[in-house]
């Protein structure tokens, strides 16, 4: 025999001994995990609860039964329902006024205990904007829902 593989035969005996050893520690028979005394109790333990014989509710099962469980396919994709559309800003047309050498209208509006002083092209809040104002009425379009109402000039 060489050197080189006396060398491997007594490596490879090596390891088979440390592998033997490590199943022996780690499955040893007649060992177990609890190293507590079965016989005294850990402070603060609890009873055990007792359970009754468990029954199930056919009524339940009935109202379930109508729900359409099941029918759904969840590979096709479903778009959300649109948002219910939220009521228009409450404004008040409450005065106007005339800007001088320009002929220009320049409105009172009132909303929500806030006063604005309007022309027509002005948008409030970056959301609502002018788009016709007379001496009788305003015309605010909502630019996020698409919506235009026109409020008459309070008396």
């Amino acid at each position: 025999m060489i050197t080189s593989d006396k060398k491997k035969s007594a490596l490879l005996g090596l390891l088979m001994i440390l592998a033997v050893l490590s199943w022996y520690f780690v499955m040893r028979p007649g060992m177990t995990t609890a190293t507590a005394n079965p016989a005294t109790k850990p402070a603060g333990a609890t009873k055990p609860i007792k359970l009754g014989p468990a029954t199930i509710d056919l009524a339940l099962l009935k109202e379930q039964s109508t729900n359409d469980v099941g029918q759904r396919n969840i590979f096709v994709f479903h778009e959300k329902p649109a948002p219910k559309p939220t009521p228009f800003k409450s404004f008040k047309y409450e005065g106007l006024s005339v800007i001088k050498n320009s002929g220009k209208i320049l409105g009172a509006l009132s909303e929500g205990g806030n006063s604005y002083q309007v022309k027509e092209g002005d948008c409030l809040m970056g959301q609502y904007c002018i788009t016709r104002l007379t001496e009788r009425d305003v015309e605010i379009e909502d630019l996020l829902l698409k919506r235009r109402q026109t409020f008459t000039r309070v008396q």
